[in-house]
């Protein structure tokens, strides 16, 4: 059974309008001035447009785009040059060459052009340096056969930048899941001592309108004056009540300045109790069976289990790497060449290169020992992936039976609630006839705003259930 805490009864009808007012005439009045309460939803987007908090999360995620750029460029083009000169001896043969490369992510290619220009005389071991007068052109690609070819550093460091930034992202929504509950939680502080006061200022004005009636039969002797005195002691009792509940207020209107931070002004949190007889604060987070099973259901995606797995991901990653370290080196290079201009018969016709690159370290220690750790962090962080798992489960089902008993206890204290003020209003019709005494009056009354205000407090610990099992999932941004 759902209770519908905004509906909850607590006697009167300034907390039936604080339950349930119009929110187009939430006004309050702060030093002579009209102030409009926030409701939940506009304190939620005050909090996500204007807090600093917010900006600091958007600005350490920075970093991150930043290093996913930094991989990306090792896959820029590169310019390069060589100069070989001779500044002495008998032969004076010179060569320049320009170069561009384009590195590709796949089978750790390269493709690259360049062009090159010789002059003067070269020694026969250095006969490949020459060129036609007007130099060489040519364009060709090398890859890797087998290490490199699926993966290396570079392609790992691309792939994992990638990785942390969708890392981060889930941390980031943590972070604003977790801000927002701290902010609504001292909200619910304030709404609870706030329904609370004009719980005892109603008591009070009734109290208050029955010393007017004592008075009169005092005043005709029906009653002695000390009648009067122990009424108002009784009035007192509540007042100082009053103002306890004033204080606990003020520290919540104190403690929501640090997450409504709204430019000039007082803020709106501060206002009177009298002038909040209108206020409806639209609560996004009233739970169902339903309701309560989408969110189960939300939970595969909970950030928490996307930072585990991005952890897993980028260890997968590093095994593939070390894999690969594991690879016998075969590279392999193709290029054609075209000289141009006079020279040398033998350089006129077009080159065709081809070149293979075999190597392999003996053991290969180093590579066995990189895989050997890298299958031991990965099978520990997908330990700690099922791990989150089920603490995360285990922590949403609590919350859940934590409100449904919330539900059952505020459904209790309304009752309660309704029962001392049917044996309030009894007590006061034998009081008028002479068949109580104002002892027991005073204290039926003292049981009425107890149970109100446990009415009061029942209600908002629904609330603050409902909103435990929305933060558990990480859904109080999503409202």
């Amino acid at each position: 059974m759902t209770v519908r805490y905004f509906g909850v009864r607590l006697g009167m009808g300034a907390l039936a309008l604080l339950f349930c007012g119009n929110v187009a005439g939430q006004t309050s009045t702060i030093e002579g001035s009209v102030a409009r309460v926030p409701s939940v939803p506009e304190f939620i987007q005050t909090i996500t447009q204007s807090h600093p908090y917010w900006r600091l999360i958007e600005q350490k995620g920075v970093k991150y785009d930043a290093s996913l750029t930094m991989a990306e460029s090792e896959f820029d083009i590169k310019l390069e040059q060589d100069v070989n000169m001779r500044l002495s001896g008998y032969y004076n043969g010179n060569q320049v060459s320009q170069r561009a490369v384009k590195p590709l992510e796949g089978m750790n290619a390269k493709l690259f052009t360049e062009y090159r220009v010789a002059g003067g005389n070269f020694p026969v071991y250095e006969q490949q340096l020459d060129t036609l007068s007007g130099g060489e052109a040519s364009i060709g690609v090398a890859l890797s056969l087998l290490r490199n070819r699926d993966t290396d550093s570079r392609r790992t460091a691309v792939t994992n930048a990638r990785v942390a930034i969708a890392q981060w992202q889930a941390e980031a929504s943590l972070m604003r899941n977790d801000f927002i509950f701290k902010g609504l939680s001292q909200y619910l502080k304030w709404y609870e001592s706030t329904l609370k006061i004009a719980t005892v200022n109603d008591l009070i004005d009734t109290l208050r309108i029955r010393r007017d009636g004592l008075q009169a039969r005092v005043d005709n002797g029906d009653l002695p004056a000390v009648t009067l005195t122990e009424f108002d002691a009784s009035i007192l009792e509540q007042q100082l009540a009053l103002a306890t509940l004033e204080q606990s207020r003020q520290v919540a209107v104190q403690s929501l300045a640090f997450f409504w931070q709204s430019k000039g002004g007082a803020s709106p949190f501060s206002a009177t109790s009298a002038g909040l007889q209108n206020i409806d604060i639209h609560w996004p987070y009233a739970l169902s069976l339903p309701s309560v099973q989408q969110l189960r259901v939300a939970l595969r995606q909970h950030p928490v289990l996307q930072v585990r797995a991005a952890d897993v991901e980028s260890l997968i990653n590093e095994q593939r790497l070390a894999k690969n370290q594991l690879l016998p080196t075969l590279d392999m290079k193709a290029a054609v060449a075209q000289d141009f201009g006079s020279g040398p018969a033998n350089l006129d016709d077009t080159e065709t290169k081809v070149a293979l690159q075999f190597s392999y370290p003996l053991g290969n220690r180093k590579a066995k020992a990189k895989l050997s750790k890298a299958e031991a962090d990965l099978a520990a962080s997908q330990l700690e992936l099922t791990l989150a798992e089920q603490q995360l489960r285990q922590e949403f089902e609590q919350a859940v039976v934590q409100w449904e008993q919330a539900q059952r206890v505020a459904e209790l204290q309304q009752q309660n609630a309704k029962v001392k003020e049917e044996l309030s209003w009894l007590e006061q019709q034998r009081f008028e006839k002479g068949a109580s005494d104002l002892f027991k009056l005073n204290a039926r009354a003292s049981q009425v705003m107890n149970a109100r205000l446990k009415n009061v407090e029942a209600a908002i610990s629904a609330m603050y259930a409902e909103l435990s099992v929305h933060w558990v999932a990480a859904q109080l941004a999503s409202k």
